[in-house]
């Protein structure tokens, strides 16, 4: 236990340092790789935490919300791939889905993203250490929105290109099932009520560190 403040201080600070390099880069895989790197220290901040507290039930919401955290950046690999191969016709089967689950890593309601925060925002706590992790979420959407955008400006010219089934079936698939299963393990995991996560309260919770990330994007 004597670890675990160690383990989560490093953590948190790889949640921003991969945000802080992830914003200077251009290349979306790139972007996505140092969002990884942030999301993988929040992980270490959760299991640190939890490790200090001596509570055994952390290393399973730490699961669920890197459970999330791989179908969000397995999706994203795959609209980087379809975007590339497509034109202005589909774009808008790239660009809106990729902007709900890229969002949901900063926790944008009715995500999964939300879900996996709200699943080891006890475990992080409320004091310190928790408003860290609030911050790395405004700042993961502040990651997020310039993916984003780079992501747009790889997307061809052509009116009449789409990109082929191949890409894009796969690329759905993963984005839809980002958001759908977390919703569907997130109650037997924690023992929650449903209500709990649609709560005003908890929608607000979610909602603030997307709003914060997206007044620092502009």
């Amino acid at each position: 236990p004597g670890w675990g403040e160690a383990i989560a201080a490093l953590g948190l600070f790889s949640a921003f340092y991969g945000v802080a390099i992830g914003i200077t880069q251009q290349n979306p895989r790139a972007i996505l790789a140092y969002s990884s790197v942030s999301q993988m220290g929040v992980i270490a901040a959760v299991l640190g935490m939890g490790l200090a507290a001596g509570n055994k039930t952390v290393t399973i919401l730490a699961a669920f919300y890197a459970l999330h955290h791989i179908l969000v950046k397995g999706g994203l690999f795959l609209a980087i791939g379809a975007a590339s191969a497509g034109g202005a016709r589909g774009r808008w089967l790239v660009l809106l889905p990729a902007a709900i689950i890229a969002l949901g890593l900063g926790g944008l309601p009715l995500t999964g993203g939300a879900l996996a925060k709200l699943a080891v925002k006890d475990t992080l706590g409320y004091g310190l250490a928790g408003t860290l992790a609030m911050l790395s979420a405004a700042a993961s959407t502040l990651l997020m929105l310039h993916f984003l955008r780079r992501l747009a400006a790889s997307i061809g010219d052509s009116e009449n290109t789409r990109a082929p089934a191949a890409l894009l079936i796969p690329w759905l698939a993963v984005a839809c099932a980002a958001i759908a299963l977390p919703w569907a393990l997130y109650f037997d995991i924690t023992g929650a009520f449903w209500l709990d996560a649609l709560s005003p309260k908890a929608i607000w919770d979610s909602l603030l560190p997307v709003l914060v990330g997206g007044l620092l994007a502009v």
